[in-house]
């Protein structure tokens, strides 16, 4: 897109941010079964320069097909971070274009370019105490211990927690803190 180009609209882009661990993923599930059915809602499914992996559904990429995917202008939005490559696929500007809701984990550091991007953007924060969010990383088996610490190390200078539009911490049960996610989805149709 070029700057003079209007923001993609009407529907909306719920970026669900937090930290590694917080539980962003299990929430997202929740509540695609919950929309389950719902054509107003979409839950695309990120492409991830990562093997396959049963604690993470995605569509895995080497670097290469990654790359390549982005030079044929694939992705709405791409990003890199934990020494990964991250993309939500071009299909959502469609979905946002016909006014749907489209409800995606999305990297804190990937929100410049989606404000950009998209009219109506809706950040949710999820959150968990650090003790619980280790234990969320190391229960899924998908990291060593040293690129746990490295998750766990990450900040996000340019964002503030206080900028998101509704703060969620998942500390809880996944319907407590599923059920406040769908509401926001629901305010958002």
């Amino acid at each position: 897109m070029s700057p003079d180009d209007p923001l993609i609209g009407p529907g909306a882009l719920i970026a669900v941010v937090g930290p590694s661990g917080a539980g962003k993923d299990t929430l997202i599930e929740y509540c695609r079964r919950m929309f389950a059915g719902d054509a107003r809602v979409v839950f695309p499914t990120r492409v991830i320069s990562r093997a396959p992996h049963h604690s993470e559904a995605h569509v895995p990429a080497t670097v290469d097909a990654f790359e390549s995917g982005a030079a044929r202008d694939g992705y709405a939005l791409s990003w890199a971070a934990h020494d990964l490559l991250y993309a939500l696929p071009r299909a959502i500007d469609d979905d946002i274009r016909a006014g749907r809701v489209v409800v995606a984990n999305l990297s804190r550091a990937a929100l410049p370019a989606a404000r950009c991007r998209y009219a109506r953007i809706v950040v949710v924060h999820v959150d968990a105490p650090i003790p619980l969010r280790a234990a969320r990383l190391a229960g899924r088996g998908r990291e060593a211990e040293h690129e746990i610490a490295s998750r766990m190390a990450r900040t996000v200078e340019t964002f503030d927690p206080a900028s998101a539009d509704a703060a969620i911490v998942n500390d809880g049960t996944i319907e407590d803190a599923g059920d406040r996610l769908a509401a926001l989805i629901q305010t958002a149709l």
